[in-house]
């Protein structure tokens, strides 16, 4: 694994874990107003831009993005979204990657992890637009690249 700063990557992933449940606890009093304005709430908002028929599935993989962050604390509509940064995206990738899903007991595959990143791309896209964040910040939270691999599909009778 890579070093930063002289730190094994798994202790810096660890610590970018643990510094996305920081901000979103620390910041839940204060972005808690989007909770009541739909209109300034990035989630919303990107929900509203998709189709019908995208939304369930989009929501879903920004609940899952939402209970990760926040360490299972916050639902996606009143998750700090504006505040992630790249290493609190890049601990969510991460945790995606490693994550077990519900339906079917198996890990998440490349195409569902890559879904839930597009959607996050999607959600922090509107926070900037809304002024909830700088254009830096949006390029630095959204520059990590989609996950690698395949899926085995199964066999048809």
């Amino acid at each position: 694994m890579r070093a930063t700063d002289g730190k094994p990557a798994m202790q810096t992933q660890l610590e970018s874990a643990e510094s996305a449940e920081l901000v979103a606890s620390e910041a839940f009093s204060v972005a808690r107003f989007a909770d009541y304005v739909p209109e300034r709430n990035p989630f919303t908002v990107y929900l509203d831009r998709l189709g019908r028929s995208s939304r369930p599935t989009m929501a879903e993989a920004l609940e899952r993005i939402a209970r990760i962050a926040s360490g299972g604390t916050l639902e996606a509509a009143a998750f700090p979204w504006q505040l992630l940064r790249y290493q609190h995206v890049t601990a969510v990738r991460t945790a995606l990657m490693e994550s077990i899903s519900e339906r079917t007991g198996k890990p998440l595959g490349p195409a569902t992890v890559n879904k839930a990143l597009s959607a996050l791309r999607g959600v922090l896209r509107e926070a900037w637009r809304l002024g909830l964040m700088s254009a830096e910040d949006l390029a630095r939270a959204t520059d990590f690249a989609p996950v690698r691999g395949s899926t085995v599909l199964r066999r048809q009778a």
